[in-house]
């Protein structure tokens, strides 16, 4: 009898029976043959309905992008890079928080990308991160000689004033503003970042940036 299963191990046809809660099926992963995945993403013996107790998963989160910011929530308070166990099928709401000068840009891993709040439920070891976006921002003067009227807008939007105002655009944007005179009046200068410019381009390669407009009553 002995010699029998000595010769089957050699053979390679004894199979160990599955010890039980020692193969989870998630995350799209398979059980072996004979086995099926139950409810609590372990692989089981048929008829088996016991459930296993809850895995220890690690939930890692970091910031990324050229902007500032952090996620909380939950288990998590970090600005960069820090992890957290928790238990399996907790759930979990995180948010990304921009800092000023910032915007929250996008995440990557399983949130909806541009959805700054995000709620998980823990099935497995999770990894995301949240980018950020440095903002630079632009100021528009009226000068104050000037006596006309008119006002300012920005393509792209961000900037739609009569008054002086700024307005925030992601760093390194490329913003073009138009003088639009109201009745009687004209454009006659463009200063600062646009000074002796025909047409007023800014690129936001550094913030702030300056711009004055001057408007004249039309003689």
């Amino acid at each position: 009898m002995r010699c029998a299963l000595v010769l089957a191990l050699l053979a390679g046809c004894y199979e160990p029976k599955l010890a039980p809660c020692a193969v989870r099926c998630a995350a799209g992963v398979g059980c072996p043959d004979d086995t099926v995945c139950g409810p609590d993403a372990n692989c089981h013996d048929p008829g088996d309905t016991k459930l296993c107790p809850p895995s220890l998963l690690t939930l890692t989160a970091r910031t990324g992008g050229n902007g500032a910011g952090k996620i909380n929530g939950g288990p998590i308070d970090c600005g960069s890079t820090c992890t957290a166990s928790v238990l399996e099928g907790t759930v979990v709401t995180l948010v990304a928080v921009e800092e000023a000068g910032s915007r929250f840009g996008a995440w990557s891993g399983p949130c909806m990308p541009n959805v700054a709040s995000c709620e998980l439920i823990i099935r497995d070891d999770v990894e995301l991160q949240a980018d950020f976006v440095a903002l630079a921002r632009l100021d528009v003067t009226f000068e104050p000689a000037g006596t006309g009227t008119g006002r300012v807008v920005s393509e792209p939007a961000g900037i739609d004033c009569a008054t002086d105002c700024n307005g925030d655009f992601d760093l390194g944007t490329q913003v073009q503003l138009f003088a639009v005179p109201d009745d009687g009046s004209q454009l006659t200068m463009w200063g600062g970042a646009c000074a002796d410019a025909g047409e007023c381009i800014v690129t936001l390669d550094a913030s702030p940036r300056s711009v004055v407009v001057q408007f004249d009553t039309v003689n």
